[in-house]
Protein backbone atom coordinates (compact mmCIF):
# COMPACT_ATOMS: atom_id res chain seq x y z
CA UNK A 1 0.00 0.00 0.00
CA UNK A 2 2.59 2.28 1.29
CA UNK A 3 4.60 2.10 -2.55
CA UNK A 4 1.31 2.40 -4.52
CA UNK A 5 0.68 5.80 -2.30
CA UNK A 6 4.21 6.95 -3.58
CA UNK A 7 4.03 6.10 -6.93
CA UNK A 8 5.96 2.98 -6.62
CA UNK A 9 9.12 5.22 -6.04
CA UNK A 10 11.11 3.90 -3.53
CA UNK A 11 12.81 7.20 -1.57
CA UNK A 12 16.27 7.52 -0.56
CA UNK A 13 16.96 8.62 3.59
CA UNK A 14 20.30 9.43 4.81
CA UNK A 15 20.58 10.12 8.49
CA UNK A 16 24.14 11.35 9.22
CA UNK A 17 25.36 10.24 12.85
CA UNK A 18 24.15 7.82 15.11
CA UNK A 19 24.41 9.75 18.30
CA UNK A 20 20.63 9.97 20.57
CA UNK A 21 18.76 11.79 17.65
CA UNK A 22 20.01 10.23 14.72
CA UNK A 23 19.99 6.68 15.75
CA UNK A 24 16.28 7.28 16.83
CA UNK A 25 15.53 8.43 13.95
CA UNK A 26 17.49 6.09 11.93
CA UNK A 27 15.19 3.41 13.86
CA UNK A 28 12.32 4.96 13.52
CA UNK A 29 12.78 4.64 9.52
CA UNK A 30 13.89 1.38 9.14
CA UNK A 31 11.26 -1.07 7.87
CA UNK A 32 9.00 1.77 6.01
CA UNK A 33 7.54 0.76 3.00
CA UNK A 34 8.49 3.05 0.17
CA UNK A 35 11.56 4.44 2.21
CA UNK A 36 15.41 3.21 2.43
CA UNK A 37 17.68 4.35 4.66
CA UNK A 38 21.16 4.95 4.97
CA UNK A 39 23.19 5.59 8.21
CA UNK A 40 26.12 7.31 8.35
CA UNK A 41 28.84 7.39 11.25
CA UNK A 42 32.22 8.00 11.56
CA UNK A 43 32.61 5.01 14.39
CA UNK A 44 29.35 3.12 12.95
CA UNK A 45 29.09 2.33 16.46
CA UNK A 46 26.31 4.35 19.40
CA UNK A 47 27.89 6.69 22.10
CA UNK A 48 25.49 7.44 24.77
CA UNK A 49 26.88 10.11 26.27
CA UNK A 50 25.06 11.11 29.28
CA UNK A 51 27.26 8.23 30.20
CA UNK A 52 30.20 10.72 30.88
CA UNK A 53 28.90 11.72 34.26
CA UNK A 54 29.27 7.93 35.03
CA UNK A 55 32.99 7.46 34.01
CA UNK A 56 33.81 10.28 36.24
CA UNK A 57 32.19 8.85 39.14
CA UNK A 58 33.70 5.47 38.82
CA UNK A 59 30.50 3.61 37.89
CA UNK A 60 31.76 2.97 33.77
CA UNK A 61 34.64 3.01 31.61
CA UNK A 62 34.75 4.88 28.74
CA UNK A 63 34.56 1.75 26.53
CA UNK A 64 31.08 1.21 27.93
CA UNK A 65 29.84 4.17 26.74
CA UNK A 66 29.58 2.41 23.36
CA UNK A 67 27.88 -0.15 21.53
CA UNK A 68 27.64 -1.73 17.99
CA UNK A 69 25.52 -0.64 15.52
CA UNK A 70 25.92 -4.43 13.03
CA UNK A 71 22.39 -5.47 14.14
CA UNK A 72 20.18 -3.10 12.45
CA UNK A 73 21.73 -3.95 9.30
CA UNK A 74 18.90 -6.01 8.21
CA UNK A 75 16.55 -2.80 8.45
CA UNK A 76 18.75 -0.39 7.06
CA UNK A 77 22.01 0.29 5.02
CA UNK A 78 24.96 1.19 7.40
CA UNK A 79 28.23 3.33 6.21
CA UNK A 80 31.43 4.01 8.22
CA UNK A 81 32.55 7.08 7.16
CA UNK A 82 33.41 10.68 8.14
CA UNK A 83 31.13 13.54 6.19
CA UNK A 84 33.11 16.03 4.52
CA UNK A 85 30.63 18.18 2.90
CA UNK A 86 26.82 18.30 2.76
CA UNK A 87 25.28 19.60 -0.60
CA UNK A 88 21.81 20.98 -0.42
CA UNK A 89 20.88 21.79 -3.71
CA UNK A 90 22.63 18.77 -5.14
CA UNK A 91 20.76 16.84 -2.30
CA UNK A 92 24.10 14.68 -2.20
CA UNK A 93 26.44 13.81 0.94
CA UNK A 94 30.60 13.43 0.32
CA UNK A 95 32.45 11.93 2.73
CA UNK A 96 36.17 11.55 3.69
CA UNK A 97 37.80 9.78 0.83
CA UNK A 98 35.16 10.47 -2.50
CA UNK A 99 32.56 8.41 -1.82
CA UNK A 100 28.84 10.23 -2.46
CA UNK A 101 25.08 9.61 -1.16
CA UNK A 102 22.43 11.18 -3.31
CA UNK A 103 19.24 11.53 -0.80
CA UNK A 104 15.82 12.28 -1.37
CA UNK A 105 15.92 13.24 2.33
CA UNK A 106 18.07 13.92 4.50
CA UNK A 107 18.35 14.02 8.33
CA UNK A 108 21.56 15.73 10.03
CA UNK A 109 22.52 14.73 13.22
CA UNK A 110 26.15 15.42 13.75
CA UNK A 111 25.84 17.36 16.92
CA UNK A 112 28.71 19.25 18.73
CA UNK A 113 32.11 19.25 18.37
CA UNK A 114 34.46 20.92 21.54
CA UNK A 115 36.43 23.93 20.68
CA UNK A 116 39.24 24.16 23.60
CA UNK A 117 41.25 25.86 21.30
CA UNK A 118 38.94 28.87 21.57
CA UNK A 119 40.19 29.92 24.60
CA UNK A 120 44.55 30.05 25.05
CA UNK A 121 45.69 27.76 27.56
CA UNK A 122 42.08 25.75 27.92
CA UNK A 123 43.82 22.60 27.56
CA UNK A 124 44.71 22.80 31.07
CA UNK A 125 41.39 22.18 32.08
CA UNK A 126 39.67 19.40 33.18
CA UNK A 127 35.89 18.60 32.17
CA UNK A 128 33.33 15.63 31.44
CA UNK A 129 32.00 16.31 27.98
CA UNK A 130 33.67 13.40 26.40
CA UNK A 131 34.54 9.76 28.41
CA UNK A 132 38.03 9.72 28.71
CA UNK A 133 38.35 13.55 29.87
CA UNK A 134 35.90 12.38 32.40
CA UNK A 135 38.06 9.43 33.06
CA UNK A 136 40.88 12.33 33.52
CA UNK A 137 39.03 14.05 35.82
CA UNK A 138 38.22 11.42 38.19
CA UNK A 139 41.56 10.67 38.50
CA UNK A 140 43.17 14.06 39.05
CA UNK A 141 40.07 14.64 41.68
CA UNK A 142 41.52 11.56 43.45
CA UNK A 143 44.88 12.71 43.62
CA UNK A 144 43.65 16.31 44.47
CA UNK A 145 44.80 16.76 48.54
CA UNK A 146 42.63 20.17 49.12
CA UNK A 147 42.87 23.40 48.09
CA UNK A 148 41.28 25.80 45.16
CA UNK A 149 39.05 24.00 42.55
CA UNK A 150 37.62 26.22 40.21
CA UNK A 151 34.80 24.68 38.08
CA UNK A 152 32.94 26.83 35.17
CA UNK A 153 31.17 27.12 32.10
CA UNK A 154 33.22 28.78 29.47
CA UNK A 155 30.93 29.75 26.51
CA UNK A 156 27.15 29.11 25.96
CA UNK A 157 25.49 27.35 24.27
CA UNK A 158 26.71 23.83 25.04
CA UNK A 159 25.21 20.39 25.35
CA UNK A 160 22.83 19.27 28.45
CA UNK A 161 22.17 22.17 30.76
CA UNK A 162 22.48 20.36 34.00
CA UNK A 163 25.76 18.57 33.51
CA UNK A 164 28.41 21.17 34.97
CA UNK A 165 25.89 21.89 37.94
CA UNK A 166 25.50 18.04 38.41
CA UNK A 167 29.73 17.69 38.39
CA UNK A 168 30.27 20.47 40.73
CA UNK A 169 27.81 18.75 43.27
CA UNK A 170 29.04 15.21 42.75
CA UNK A 171 32.41 16.55 42.95
CA UNK A 172 31.60 17.33 46.25
CA UNK A 173 30.22 14.47 47.15
CA UNK A 174 33.45 13.07 45.98
CA UNK A 175 35.50 15.49 48.55
CA UNK A 176 33.05 14.68 51.49
CA UNK A 177 33.26 11.25 51.23
CA UNK A 178 37.38 11.56 51.14
CA UNK A 179 37.03 13.53 54.06
CA UNK A 180 39.42 16.59 52.20
CA UNK A 181 36.27 19.44 51.49
CA UNK A 182 36.78 21.29 54.75
CA UNK A 183 40.63 21.73 52.77
CA UNK A 184 38.63 22.55 49.74
CA UNK A 185 36.99 25.85 48.47
CA UNK A 186 35.07 25.26 45.20
CA UNK A 187 34.50 28.29 43.14
CA UNK A 188 31.84 27.70 40.21
CA UNK A 189 31.43 30.54 37.38
CA UNK A 190 29.02 31.23 35.00
CA UNK A 191 29.30 33.32 31.89
CA UNK A 192 25.77 34.74 32.53
CA UNK A 193 23.79 35.86 35.62
CA UNK A 194 22.05 32.84 35.69
CA UNK A 195 22.58 29.28 35.07
CA UNK A 196 19.66 27.17 33.14
CA UNK A 197 17.43 30.36 32.82
CA UNK A 198 15.24 29.40 29.92
CA UNK A 199 13.05 26.88 31.95
CA UNK A 200 12.59 30.31 34.27
CA UNK A 201 13.76 31.90 36.84
CA UNK A 202 12.73 29.48 39.30
CA UNK A 203 14.83 26.60 38.47
CA UNK A 204 17.49 28.96 38.04
CA UNK A 205 17.48 30.15 41.23
CA UNK A 206 16.90 26.47 42.88
CA UNK A 207 20.32 25.46 40.77
CA UNK A 208 22.19 28.09 42.57
CA UNK A 209 20.97 27.48 45.98
CA UNK A 210 21.77 23.76 45.11
CA UNK A 211 25.30 24.90 45.19
CA UNK A 212 25.57 27.35 47.58
CA UNK A 213 23.99 24.90 50.55
CA UNK A 214 26.68 22.46 49.44
CA UNK A 215 29.07 25.40 50.15
CA UNK A 216 30.13 26.09 46.75
CA UNK A 217 30.61 29.63 45.43
CA UNK A 218 29.03 30.82 42.38
CA UNK A 219 30.46 33.52 40.38
CA UNK A 220 28.16 34.87 37.81
CA UNK A 221 28.96 36.95 34.66
CA UNK A 222 31.98 35.97 34.31
CA UNK A 223 33.55 34.77 31.04
CA UNK A 224 37.02 33.33 30.75
CA UNK A 225 39.47 34.89 28.33
CA UNK A 226 42.80 32.58 28.59
CA UNK A 227 44.33 30.14 31.65
CA UNK A 228 47.49 30.52 32.33
CA UNK A 229 49.65 28.09 35.07
CA UNK A 230 47.43 27.61 37.98
CA UNK A 231 45.81 31.16 37.05
CA UNK A 232 42.06 31.57 35.12
CA UNK A 233 42.29 34.80 33.54
CA UNK A 234 38.44 36.90 33.47
CA UNK A 235 37.77 40.23 31.82
CA UNK A 236 37.19 41.50 35.48
CA UNK A 237 39.37 39.54 37.52
CA UNK A 238 42.00 36.35 37.86
CA UNK A 239 41.50 33.63 40.10
CA UNK A 240 44.31 31.67 41.27
CA UNK A 241 43.55 27.59 41.28
CA UNK A 242 45.01 24.34 41.86
CA UNK A 243 42.58 22.63 39.83
CA UNK A 244 40.12 23.61 36.83
CA UNK A 245 37.46 21.85 35.52
CA UNK A 246 35.80 24.40 32.88
CA UNK A 247 33.07 23.09 29.72
CA UNK A 248 34.62 24.04 26.61
CA UNK A 249 33.07 26.32 23.62
CA UNK A 250 30.61 23.89 21.87
CA UNK A 251 30.23 24.45 17.73
CA UNK A 252 28.22 22.63 15.46
CA UNK A 253 30.74 20.15 13.29
CA UNK A 254 32.86 22.05 10.11
CA UNK A 255 30.73 20.07 7.27
CA UNK A 256 27.47 21.63 9.27
CA UNK A 257 28.77 25.08 9.37
CA UNK A 258 29.99 25.28 5.92
CA UNK A 259 26.66 23.40 4.47
CA UNK A 260 25.10 26.20 3.80
CA UNK A 261 22.20 25.57 6.07
CA UNK A 262 23.62 27.29 9.42
CA UNK A 263 22.33 30.71 10.94
CA UNK A 264 25.32 33.37 11.86
CA UNK A 265 25.61 31.36 14.95
CA UNK A 266 26.74 28.01 12.75
CA UNK A 267 23.41 25.77 13.86
CA UNK A 268 20.86 24.73 11.51
CA UNK A 269 17.06 26.99 12.24
CA UNK A 270 14.42 24.45 12.02
CA UNK A 271 10.49 24.22 12.10
CA UNK A 272 10.08 24.30 15.51
CA UNK A 273 7.38 21.52 14.58
CA UNK A 274 8.50 19.52 12.16
CA UNK A 275 12.10 20.29 12.15
CA UNK A 276 12.78 20.49 8.47
CA UNK A 277 14.83 23.27 8.03
CA UNK A 278 14.46 25.75 4.87
CA UNK A 279 15.27 23.47 2.41
CA UNK A 280 12.75 21.26 1.78
CA UNK A 281 13.03 17.85 2.69
CA UNK A 282 16.12 18.53 5.25
CA UNK A 283 15.61 17.97 8.53
CA UNK A 284 17.96 18.58 11.06
CA UNK A 285 18.22 16.90 14.90
CA UNK A 286 19.40 17.31 18.07
CA UNK A 287 22.80 19.61 19.12
CA UNK A 288 23.40 20.67 15.47
CA UNK A 289 19.53 21.90 15.44
CA UNK A 290 18.41 25.08 16.62
CA UNK A 291 14.56 25.24 17.89
CA UNK A 292 13.51 28.65 18.50
CA UNK A 293 10.88 28.57 21.80
CA UNK A 294 7.92 30.30 20.93
CA UNK A 295 7.65 33.09 23.68
CA UNK A 296 11.72 34.04 24.03
CA UNK A 297 12.98 34.34 20.71
CA UNK A 298 15.37 32.23 21.69
CA UNK A 299 16.76 28.77 21.00
CA UNK A 300 16.34 25.70 23.01
CA UNK A 301 18.60 24.02 25.39
CA UNK A 302 20.92 21.30 24.07
CA UNK A 303 19.78 18.25 25.48
CA UNK A 304 19.23 14.24 24.56
CA UNK A 305 15.67 14.45 26.39
CA UNK A 306 14.74 16.56 23.04
CA UNK A 307 17.02 15.06 20.27
CA UNK A 308 15.18 11.68 21.00
CA UNK A 309 11.97 13.32 20.36
CA UNK A 310 13.29 15.35 17.80
CA UNK A 311 14.33 12.71 16.24
CA UNK A 312 10.93 10.61 16.03
CA UNK A 313 9.48 13.73 15.01
CA UNK A 314 11.73 14.11 11.59
CA UNK A 315 11.38 10.58 10.62
CA UNK A 316 7.58 10.29 11.14
CA UNK A 317 7.45 13.30 8.86
CA UNK A 318 9.21 11.88 6.56
CA UNK A 319 7.38 8.72 6.53
CA UNK A 320 4.13 10.68 6.22
CA UNK A 321 5.40 12.41 3.52
CA UNK A 322 6.54 9.39 1.63
CA UNK A 323 3.46 7.02 2.45
CA UNK A 324 0.73 9.48 3.45
CA UNK A 325 0.83 8.48 7.18
CA UNK A 326 -0.11 10.92 9.69
CA UNK A 327 2.44 13.53 10.12
CA UNK A 328 4.07 14.31 13.95
CA UNK A 329 5.35 17.68 15.65
CA UNK A 330 7.51 18.12 18.64
CA UNK A 331 6.10 19.16 21.44
CA UNK A 332 9.12 21.62 23.30
CA UNK A 333 8.69 19.21 26.74
CA UNK A 334 11.46 17.25 27.98
CA UNK A 335 12.39 15.87 31.61
CA UNK A 336 15.95 15.13 33.00
CA UNK A 337 17.81 13.46 35.76
CA UNK A 338 20.16 15.98 37.86
CA UNK A 339 22.34 13.68 40.28
CA UNK A 340 24.01 15.39 43.01
CA UNK A 341 25.56 11.89 44.59
CA UNK A 342 26.61 8.45 43.60
CA UNK A 343 26.95 5.11 44.87
CA UNK A 344 24.74 2.34 45.02
CA UNK A 345 23.60 3.44 48.77
CA UNK A 346 24.67 6.97 48.88
CA UNK A 347 23.33 8.23 45.07
CA UNK A 348 20.87 10.90 44.91
CA UNK A 349 19.34 12.93 42.10
CA UNK A 350 16.37 14.93 41.42
CA UNK A 351 14.26 15.69 38.29
CA UNK A 352 13.54 18.67 36.18
CA UNK A 353 10.08 18.83 33.86
CA UNK A 354 9.60 21.14 31.41
CA UNK A 355 7.19 22.23 28.50
CA UNK A 356 9.74 25.35 26.89
CA UNK A 357 6.84 25.93 24.10
CA UNK A 358 4.58 26.82 26.87
CA UNK A 359 3.09 30.29 27.07
CA UNK A 360 3.05 33.19 28.24
CA UNK A 361 6.82 31.97 28.94
CA UNK A 362 8.45 28.44 29.49
CA UNK A 363 7.34 26.20 32.76
CA UNK A 364 9.39 24.26 34.40
CA UNK A 365 9.81 22.43 37.99
CA UNK A 366 12.83 20.97 39.92
CA UNK A 367 11.15 18.24 41.86
CA UNK A 368 13.20 16.86 45.30
CA UNK A 369 16.09 19.01 44.48
CA UNK A 370 19.63 16.91 45.27
CA UNK A 371 17.54 14.66 47.46
CA UNK A 372 16.27 11.66 45.94
CA UNK A 373 17.00 7.98 45.79
CA UNK A 374 14.46 7.31 43.74
CA UNK A 375 15.12 9.39 41.31
CA UNK A 376 18.59 8.69 41.37
CA UNK A 377 17.32 4.49 40.63
CA UNK A 378 15.45 5.68 37.80
CA UNK A 379 18.41 7.46 36.29
CA UNK A 380 20.61 4.35 36.55
CA UNK A 381 17.75 2.77 35.12
CA UNK A 382 16.95 4.64 32.00
CA UNK A 383 20.72 4.49 31.31
CA UNK A 384 20.13 0.83 31.49
CA UNK A 385 17.54 0.37 29.29
CA UNK A 386 18.61 2.77 26.72
CA UNK A 387 21.99 0.60 26.41
CA UNK A 388 20.11 -2.37 26.65
CA UNK A 389 17.69 -1.48 23.73
CA UNK A 390 19.67 0.06 21.29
Amino acid sequence: MDEEVAGGVTKDVVVLGAGIGGLTAAKELAGRGGIDVTLVDRHLAHEFRPLYLSVFAGKKEPADTWTGLSHLSDDLSLVKGEVAEIDASEREVRLEGGDFLDFDYLIVALGTELGPDEIPGLERAHHVYRADPAKRYREALDEFDGGTLLMGVTRTPYTCSAAPFEASLMTDFNLRRRGIRDETDIKLFFPKELPMRKPGREVAETVVKSLEGRGIEYLPSRKLQSVEEGVAVFREEEIEFDLLFAVPPHRAPKPVRESGLTDAGSWIPVDRGTMETEVEGIYAVGDNAKVEIPSLGKPLPKAGMFARKQGIVAAKNITADVNGTRAQRFDGKGSCFLESSYGLLTGKASMMTADFFDEPRPSAKIRFPGNSRLYYLLKSAWEWNWMREV
